[in-house]
C-alpha cells in the first residue's frame, strides 16, 4: 500500500527519510490535498533504475532483427571457436 504523507511533514527530515527506507517503495507527498512530490530511498531509486533499464534492453532485444539462438548451439559454437574443453 502506498505511503503518503502532506508536505508539511517534510519539515521532519529524519522521519520522512525512514519511512522511504522502512516502505522500500515510493513515498507520495501531497499539498493541498493533491499530489506535489514522490520521495524514496536510494536503494528503491537503483531498484526502480535497474529495472527500467533491464525492461528497456529487453524489448530492444526483442524489437532486434536478429534471429534467435538455441543457446546450448550457441555455447558449444563458442568453446569450438575458442579452443575451450568441455
Amino acid at each position: 500500500m502506498p505511503q503518503i504523507i502532506p508536505i508539511r511533514e517534510l519539515k521532519n527530515t529524519v522521519k520522512v527519510a525512514n519511512l522511504c527506507k522502512e516502505s522500500a517503495e515510493p513515498v507520495f507527498v501531497t499539498r493541498n490535498g493533491y499530489g506535489a512530490l514522490v520521495v524514496m530511498s536510494m536503494e528503491a531509486y537503483d531498484e526502480l533504475t535497474f529495472e527500467i533499464e533491464a525492461a528497456s534492453k529487453l524489448a530492444k532485444s526483442c524489437a532486434s532483427d536478429t534471429p534467435a539462438v538455441n543457446a546450448k548451439e550457441f555455447f558449444d559454437s563458442f568453446r569450438e571457436a575458442h579452443a575451450i574443453p568441455r
